[in-house]
């Protein structure tokens, strides 16, 4: 009798990579597709909380370095998962 198999996805993620670093951007996403990983790169606070609502991403990563970006003080909190 055949036994089932599982597959693995074609892609893992998504993952959402918030940062306007472009050389860590590069490497975050040269480290993580080759592992098969869907890679959203937002640019920005705003991007990064648009790009959140609209992809439910599996993992956030945020750079810290965003500390002068408008609306970076509360990106954190509003990322949040929320409690239903």
């Amino acid at each position: 009798m055949p036994t089932a198999t599982k597959q693995a996805p074609e892609h893992k993620g998504p993952v959402l990579l918030i940062t306007r670093d472009r050389a860590l951007g590069d490497r975050v996403r040269d480290l993580l597709v080759p592992e098969r990983f869907e890679v959203v790169w937002a640019r920005g606070a705003e991007a990064g909380l648009t790009e959140a609502a609209a992809l439910a991403p599996t993992v956030i990563l945020l750079d810290w370095a965003l500390g002068d970006d408008p609306g970076c003080e509360e990106l954190v909190h509003l990322l949040r998962p929320r409690r239903v």
